[in-house]
């Protein structure tokens, strides 16, 4: 592992400490890094000498690169954009939401469904992010600016799958009303 890579890990890891408490980078992230990480062994120097008794920590990092949070209740499905920047998920809060992979946060709540959302993704060109929902509507929302564009109507109970056609022009959902609607 590089150094640039240790050090986005080490970011990604510590990045509540970083954002909420800053100085604090030199003291408690470094000492909750891996043993191994490139970036502790290269400030280990600034660790605090009055930190006698250390945490137990890893030797390594684990694989998990980054834990997202922010809905208010359980998210069933999460899928990544065609070119990796972003994850879109969706929960049983009624939002859709739109997360940055490279800062780690959020980058946007869509807000909009009036029961729970079942279904999301991405169009192909990734402009246009589907959602499906308990409310039995479909929305169309616009990636860049999360304004719902377009909400279908046609079912009569949840709103379970969704897909986009590979040229952006359709968009097919299933329903627990027995039916598939393009």
């Amino acid at each position: 592992m590089n150094f640039v890579t240790d050090a986005v890990r080490f970011a990604l890891h510590n990045k509540c400490t970083i954002e909420n408490a800053p100085l604090q980078a030199y003291t408690s992230a470094l000492l909750f890094s891996p043993i191994n990480s490139l970036v502790r062994r290269e400030f280990s120097r600034e660790e605090p000498i009055w930190a006698s008794l250390k945490p137990i920590v890893e030797t390594s990092w684990r694989p998990c690169m980054q834990t997202l949070e922010g809905h208010s209740s359980s998210v069933r499905s999460v899928t990544f954009s065609g070119d990796g920047q972003h994850i879109v998920s969706e929960s049983s809060d009624s939002t859709v939401k739109v997360w940055d992979t490279q800062a780690g946060g959020c980058a946007q709540t869509l807000d909009g469904h009036s029961d729970w959302v079942l279904s999301v993704v991405f169009s192909p060109d990734g402009q246009h992010i589907v959602s499906g929902s308990g409310d039995s509507t479909i929305k169309i929302w616009d990636m860049q600016t999360g304004r719902c564009l377009q909400a279908l109507e046609g079912h009569h109970l949840y709103v379970l799958s969704i897909a986009f056609s590979a040229d952006c022009q359709y968009v097919v959902s299933a329903s627990s009303d027995t039916t598939i609607k393009i």
